[in-house]
Parts: C-alpha cells; structure tokens; sequence
C-alpha cells in the first residue's frame, strides 16, 4: 500500500512537474523578449540567405501545434529610396513536425504565404535591385529535397517587373501555388496559377493574359504536365521534362493557336483575321550555361484555314497556309511554305542565320497561277475601276538582306499569260476586259533605291511595251 501511494506521489510530481515546464515554456514562447531574440534570429538568417536588408513586423508562436507566424515579412534590395521594396509579405506561417527527437529530426508540415509582392526592376545599364547573397552562402549544397515541405500554399501574390533595357513591363495579380511533398517517393507535385497577368512591351498596349501549371518534380527530374497559357483568345500547352538540374536537358512538345486579332497592336491597321496552328517539339541541352537562342532546338510545323491582312490598297487574303520550321544555333529555317492567295499559289522558303547578333535573311519564292483580276479586286484602286486586267502569273522571286529590310537586295523573274476576253461585268457595270501577257526581269537595291529592269516586255491589245534600264 505504502509502496502504490509512493509512485501515486511520484506520478503527481512529474505531472506537476510537466505542466510547470509547459506552462513555463508557453510563457517564455508568449514574451517579448523571446519574441525579440527569435525575430532577429530570423533576421539574421534570411540576410545571410538572401544578401537583402531583411524586416520582420511581428511574430506568434502556437506550442500546441508547433506552428509560427510571421507578419509583414519585408526584404529589401539596391532599390532607390522612396521605392517599393523587393519583396513584401502579409504574413508567412511555417508549421514543424518533430520525427524524431532522439535523432532531432524536424521537418516544416506546412508552409503558407499570404499576399507576397514583388517588386523587380532593371535599370538602363541593366542593373537589378536583386541583392547579391555572400560569398559562403554560394557554395551550400541544401536543396529543397533535403528541406522538405510537406505542404506549401501561396495565396494573393503579385509580381510586378520592369525592365527599362528591352523595355517591357510585367504585373501578375491573384498568384498563386499550390504544392504537396511525398516522403515515401521523395516528390513534389502541385501548380501554379495567376488568373490576372499584363505585359506590355514598348509603346504597345498591355497584354492580358493567364496561366495554370501543373507540375511534378524529383532529385533528378522536373516534369511540366502540362503548363497552359492564354492570352484573350489565343492559347498554347506545353508538357515538359527537365532533367539534370546542374546541366538542364529539356525536352517536350508544344501546341499553339494564335487569334491574330489579339495581336493586331503589332502592326497598327492590319486589322489581322483568322487562326495559325503552331505545334513541334522542344529539346535543349544545358541550356542554363549558353544562350537560349543556342540551347534550344524547336522544329515544328504551322498551318492555318484562313487569315486575311488589310494593306494601304487593300485586303489579302490566303487560305490553307502549310509549312515546316527549324529553330537552332541562333538561326531559323522555314521550309515548304504553301499558301492559297488571289487564285493561285505561293510557295516559299526562308533562311535566317545569327538571330543572336546580326540577323542575315534569305527569302526564296515561287508563284503559279496568280491571277491578275483577283490581285486588281485586293488593291481596290479607283483608278483600275474601269479596266479588267486579265492573265495569269507565274514566277520565282528571291530577296536577301542582313540587318535593316533597307539593306535588300531582290530579284524576280515573272511571265504573264494573257486569258482572252472582250467585256467582263463587274458589280454589275461593263468594263473593259484587258488581257496581258509578257515577261518581266527584274532587281531591286534596297541601299541605292533602285529598281532594274532587263529584257523585259508586256503585251496588251495593239501595245507592246519594252523596259531596259534602272530607275
């Protein structure tokens, strides 16, 4: 009996005990001068980390869950005075797990971050506020494997850029990220979206835009499937693999649907219409130590129903474009180029080298059976109003130029054959049908801006016009 009330009074003093320690520690963790010592101590860290000027608002820490909280995180790097800072963040919660006390395993069960801005910029000379991190930390060989998250969710973000050198602006609201770890396969998986992104390039309106990613990544590989993009319209998909994180070797494919009226911007009163299909393949190989224009290799084809494009005389348009191309080592190739355009056929061929530097073209071209009364109705030219022109063309043209299209030089060779007619109705009136035929060789000098023509001859009713020389 003695012995049963002996640890019944052992008993109670531990359990005395424990609450003592656990009251005292939640005292501890509830005073400010904890609360002072663990906000520098984080402090102190993530400036190491980071290389930036590092503020912390306030801190609470929840014994029962093991769970701290960080409210109005702030990270500030070679921006001006008076200027936003680099990064800014509501409130970050980091939520721990103990595996292992004897072995002091602990790993973070849940990171949150609510409302993170940044704020990039790049001045003229190309200098970031980005910090520079220490030299000792350059070298750590930690990895977001090692430093596993079991759950990370990001809410609210924005990310703001601005680069001066291109110029072009970037904003994306309502960021956001959602991301689980897997102990058992040692895997991250989960996506990123922002419903509400602008870029705006140059002098061009903004784009609005939207994407969502699905992702899953390993120690040795990071797999896109698949990452979407949309702007207005227009959209693409790309599924992706990366592997060797030190040397990337990138692979996938790619699907694109270009609106071109969500482009019209680019070329001010175009007024671009119809759909082109881009889809192809991608690889690269260490593609983070070169240029990207080196790395990657894109081949692909393009195709497209019909578009059409407005000109200073007139609307073109070109139905049942097909073609091939090639992306690699700085230069582009697009071959079997066909399209369906004023009743005949185009084919084409273009060759561009060291888009890295200076660009050099070449432009090789075919025509058969264009037709001369379509071409008139394109240009819509009052003056052609009362003459039919009738005959068919058929050619090869070739242009070539290294840096500035003002540095062209082309050549054409072009026979018309004549389609005998005497009256044609046009919308309803009697004009005066004009058949052409003849051959026409001719050059043009972009730098002297100067038109040759040789041997060249055109036949219309009781006329015969000859041209030689240069203008």
């Amino acid at each position: 009996m003695k012995r049963q009330k002996k640890i019944g009074l052992i008993l109670a003093a531990l359990l005395v005990f424990i609450v003592v320690v656990a009251v005292s520690v939640n005292l501890l963790l509830e005073s400010v001068t904890f609360h002072n010592f663990a906000i520098r101590k984080i402090t102190e860290a993530a400036e190491q980390a980071t290389g930036g000027k590092t503020q912390i608002g306030g801190l609470d820490f929840r014994l029962s869950t093991l769970t701290a909280n960080l409210y109005n995180v702030t990270v500030r790097g070679h921006e001006s005075a008076g200027s936003p800072p680099l990064l800014h963040v509501d409130k970050l919660t980091v939520g721990f797990k103990i595996q292992s006390v004897l072995r002091r395993k602990i790993y973070l069960s849940d990171l949150e971050i609510v409302h993170p801005v940044v704020h990039f910029e790049v001045d003229r000379n190309g200098k970031s506020n980005a910090p520079q991190t220490s030299s000792s930390q350059t070298g750590s060989s930690s990895s977001v494997f090692e430093m596993a998250v079991r759950h990370l969710l990001l809410t609210n973000g924005e990310i703001n850029y601005n680069d001066q050198t291109i110029p072009m602006n970037a904003d994306l609201y309502d960021l956001g990220a959602n991301i689980h770890f897997d102990l058992l396969s040692n895997r991250y998986s989960g996506s990123i979206a922002y419903d509400n992104g602008h870029i705006k390039y140059a002098q061009y309106a903004p784009f609005p835009h939207s994407l969502r990613a699905e992702f899953s990544a390993t120690p040795s590989v990071l797999t896109l499937q698949p990452v979407d993009i949309k702007v207005g319209s227009s959209s693409a998909t790309l599924h992706a693999s990366i592997a060797n994180y030190s040397h990337p070797n990138l692979s996938g494919d790619y699907s694109v649907v270009i609106h071109t009226q969500d482009f019209a911007a680019f070329a001010p009163g175009t007024d671009p219409a119809g759909d082109v299909l881009l889809r192809g393949k991608i690889n690269g190989s260490d593609v983070s130590n070169q240029p990207l224009l080196g790395a990657l290799v894109i081949d692909g084809e393009i195709s497209s129903n019909a578009i059409s494009a407005a000109a200073s005389t007139g609307r073109i348009e070109a139905r049942n474009l097909r073609g091939n191309f090639w992306l690699a080592d700085g230069a582009l190739r697009a071959s079997g180029i066909n399209l369906e355009s004023l009743g005949g056929i185009l084919r084409a061929d273009v060759d561009m080298q060291h888009l890295d530097s200076t660009p050099s073209t070449e432009v090789r071209a075919s025509f058969h059976g264009i037709s001369l009364q379509a071409a008139q109705q394109a240009l819509r030219r009052p003056e052609l109003r009362q003459v039919a022109l009738s005959g068919i063309l058929d050619g090869k043209s070739g242009a070539s130029w290294t840096g500035s299209v003002q540095n062209m030089r082309a050549s054409a060779d072009l026979t018309l054959r004549a389609e005998a007619q005497n009256k044609k109705s046009v919308s309803g009136t009697s004009t005066v049908a004009m058949p052409v035929d003849g051959v026409i060789h001719m050059t043009y000098d972009g730098q002297r801006n100067a038109i040759g023509l040789r041997s060249s001859t055109l036949h219309i009713p009781s006329t015969v016009m000859a041209a030689q020389g240069e203008i």
